[in-house]
């Protein structure tokens, strides 16, 4: 499995060719609630039913590492 980030909108021109590379099971990883929207929507709008997308809060995950 391997995993793909994608932590803003500003990364969206990299979708297309991700999600015709991906293979099942793999994961795309994005920070914003934008991003996992227009992954979501992509992903579907292609097929791919098989891939993992997963919201990652990284303003939570440094709060967390500075204690």
């Amino acid at each position: 499995m391997r995993t793909y980030i994608l932590p803003t909108t500003d990364w969206a021109v990299l979708l297309p060719i991700i999600l015709r590379d991906a293979k099942a099971g793999d994961m795309l990883e994005v920070h914003t609630r934008e991003m996992w929207d227009l992954t979501t929507q992509m992903a579907t709008d292609a097929g791919r039913t098989d891939l993992v997308i997963r919201l990652r809060d990284r303003t939570a995950a440094v709060v967390e590492e500075q204690y």
